[in-house]
């Protein structure tokens, strides 16, 4: 008997439960803010649900592997080598546009990577040691993100090998 396709309705990357009347999963985890624009949907909208396949989880795989690697290659470059100047111009906190002059600061003589890095000097007070500080902490907070999704994914993946192979 064939199956109804609102049946598999698990996305690949979420997990959430969306409907696939076409056979694929629709788009979601996107909001609409206030101001009517809509941010990105989920990486597994438009494919095939995880009872179904898992070629959207195999290529967010991919994708998190290669963007660990590229943020660990710029987080060792960036702590080796400092970029000679920040460019800095504030911006909007509603609508995140950029408002009122352009400031550049370069990177002193005598700059300490690792003591900039730890500094706890606040941020409204722009320097370039801040604003090297700033990027290296966001690139160390995006990491550990990165590595957890990773591994939830990777179990995913293998959870889905075995429940193909049990059927």
């Amino acid at each position: 008997m064939p199956m109804n396709k609102t049946q598999h309705t698990t996305c690949q990357i979420c997990e959430r439960r969306i409907k696939a009347n076409t056979g694929l999963i629709a788009h979601h985890g996107y909001k609409r803010p206030g101001h009517g624009w809509q941010t990105a949907s989920c990486y597994g909208a438009r494919h095939v649900p995880y009872e179904v396949g898992h070629d959207a989880l195999d290529r967010w795989i991919k994708d998190l592997r290669s963007w660990i690697a590229r943020d660990e290659a710029l987080l060792t470059k960036l702590m080796a080598e400092p970029p000679p100047t920040y460019i800095y111009q504030r911006r909007d906190w509603a609508f995140h546009y950029p408002v009122g002059e352009l400031h550049t600061y370069e990177r002193p003589s005598d700059f300490d990577t690792a003591a900039a890095a730890a500094s706890d000097r606040p941020t409204i007070i722009r320097s370039y040691a801040t604003l090297f500080r700033d990027e290296v902490r966001s690139r160390q907070r995006d990491l550990p993100g990165m590595r957890s999704e990773l591994s939830r994914s990777q179990k995913r993946r293998e959870e889905w090998s075995e429940l193909a192979m049990a059927a």
